[in-house]
């Protein structure tokens, strides 16, 4: 078995990064990386969270047709919902979810977020 992955070609890939980490609201674009860009009311305004754990929300594109899921979901139930509502992301697109690890009930709830974010009637505080 060859230790290599045959990828198809695709014309361009999207990545934003909903949960990291570590954040810097100072840092710049370049040409390649294209920052949040900061406000000039971001001392009273809602704020990019970092967190342990990452999560990304990847588009891909080919033939004029994008492609979108959820890579993860990050530790807590409303970090990545938080920062998605701070970058004004439309999350009606997703295709798919993937989650790297066991489910804990964070990422349970934030899953179920997911699953319902185009309507937004998600609670936080619902059990399962």
């Amino acid at each position: 078995m060859s230790p290599l992955l045959n990828l198809l070609a695709v014309d361009g890939v999207e990545i934003t990064t909903i949960i990291d980490n570590s954040l810097d609201l100072l840092m710049a674009s370049t040409p390649v990386a294209q920052r949040f860009p900061l406000q000039r009311d971001f001392l009273t305004r809602e704020q990019l969270r970092a967190e342990h754990g990452a999560s990304l929300l990847i588009t891909v594109i080919d033939q004029g047709k994008r492609a979108t899921f959820l890579f993860d979901t990050g530790v807590t139930p409303d970090g990545a919902l938080h920062n998605i509502d701070v970058l004004g992301i439309d999350l009606s697109n997703i295709q798919a979810t993937y989650l790297r690890h066991p489910c804990t009930t964070c990422s349970v709830k934030a899953l179920n977020c997911w699953l319902n974010v185009a309507r937004r009637s998600c609670s936080m505080e619902s059990s399962w």
